[in-house]
């Protein structure tokens, strides 16, 4: 799977602002989760998304789960900070 693609597709859609997609699971069950900053004013759902990439991704390529941040954490370099989204994907 290739993350940065998904993310591109997320990114295209009017009510995304930025997007983060990141692989979560075991190594028997993976599946994608999508970190979405909305654009201003716009709160698009997870159905909405997945008839966004339908057909611009294969299937297996579709986030099985979609998170709405209002910021993106960041570590101290500036880099978005993985731990911090992977645990909210645990609450």
């Amino acid at each position: 799977m290739e993350p940065g693609e998904v993310q591109e597709q997320l990114r295209s859609h009017p009510g995304v602002a930025e997007a983060v997609v990141l692989a979560h699971g075991d190594g028997r069950a993976q599946g994608l989760a999508a970190f979405l900053l909305p654009a201003p004013g716009a709160e698009p759902t997870g159905a909405e998304l997945r008839a966004h990439l339908d057909g611009r991704l294969p299937g297996y390529m579709i986030p099985a789960r979609f998170v709405t941040v209002d910021r993106l954490p960041l570590t101290a370099n500036g880099k978005v900070d993985v731990r911090d989204l992977r645990s909210r994907l645990e609450q």
